[in-house]
Formats: C-alpha cells, sequence, structure tokens
C-alpha cells in the first residue's frame, strides 16, 4: 500500500467501518482500502497459508509461504506510523503473529533439514523471550540433529530454568 501512494513515508491509517481509510498528512487525501490491500492483510493470509501447509507437513510450501509473509516485514512494528492508539490496539496481536510466522518457518526450516542454518535464530528467539517454549523445542531437536548433544541438553537446562524462575 505505502509502496502505491507517493509521500507514503506520511500516511496515516485510521478504522473505518468497513475497513481501513488512509490519509496523507499533508494534504488530506481519503483512501479507501479493501480487504487485503494493506500489508498485514497480505501477511496475515500467507501466514495461514504457511501454517496450513505445515500441518499437511508440506514442508517446502510451508516454508516458502512463511518466507514470504515475513519479508513483508520491515523494521519495527508500526515505527512510522505515528499512533499510540493504533500500536497499543494491534501491536500485541501483530508481534505474536509475527513470533508465530518466524517459528513455523523455523520449524519447516528444520524439516526440511537445515537444522545447522537456524541455530542461530533459535538462539535469539530463546534469548528474546526465555517463557516461549517451542523455540527451545526447535532449538534442542536444531542441535540434536547437528550433532550437538552437549549443547542440546545444555538448552534443556536453560528453558527448564527459565521456566521454573517463571513459577
Amino acid at each position: 500500500m505505502r509502496r502505491a501512494i507517493p509521500g507514503a513515508a506520511a500516511v496515516m491509517l485510521f478504522k473505518s467501518s468497513p475497513g481501513w481509510v488512509a490519509a496523507l498528512e499533508r494534504t488530506i487525501r481519503l483512501i479507501s482500502v479493501g480487504s487485503g490491500e494493506l500489508d498485514v492483510g497480505l501477511f496475515e493470509s500467507l501466514q495461514e497459508s504457511g501454517r496450513r501447509a505445515a500441518r499437511q507437513r508440506e514442508w517446502e510450501q510451508a516454508a516458502s509461504q512463511l518466507r514470504a509473509a515475513l519479508a513483508l516485514w520491515r523494521g519495527e512494528l508500526l515505527a512510522d506510523v505515528p499512533s499510540d492508539r493504533l500500536l497499543l490496539q494491534h501491536g500485541p496481536r501483530l508481534a505474536e503473529l509475527r513470533t508465530q510466522a518466524l517459528e513455523a518457518r523455523i520449524e519447516a526450516d528444520l524439516q526440511l533439514g537445515g537444522h545447522a542454518e537456524v541455530i542461530s535464530e533459535l538462539r535469539q528467539l530463546t534469548d528474546a523471550y526465555p517463557l516461549r517454549e517451542h523455540p527451545y523445542e526447535l532449538l534442542m531437536l536444531a542441535l540434536y540433529r547437528d550433532g550437538r548433544q552437549a549443547e542440546a541438553l545444555a538448552a534443556y537446562q536453560d528453558a527448564r530454568q527459565a521456566l521454573i524462575g517463571e513459577h
């Protein structure tokens, strides 16, 4: 959407029935945006398609769809949208969807034999989200498949300590 609008750096989005309206700060032009025309709609569609493929164990398609979904993210969530309200209302859900898509893409890559390639990403995820169990599970599996059993056991201990510390 932003690429289609000249001066898009200054685009502001507003919720209106039945959809979203974009307004340019300086010229106050209103643009009606239909379903599927915003990056978030495309992201959600690609993410769901990738997750569906993963449930069916179609790992190549899952990895491709999830990679395409994640490629839509450019920097911090809503960083160029001057609306705290929009960030508060939609930020947590979108951040969770992005994290789920990343985990699912990593799992697809792992199923395709890319265990060595995903280890650093998984370490970043476990550092960023120490209370999420799934990244630890994937990290242990990736390390084990890479022949690094001692590191897989250490990852288990890290997960255990993080979760015990939370209780």
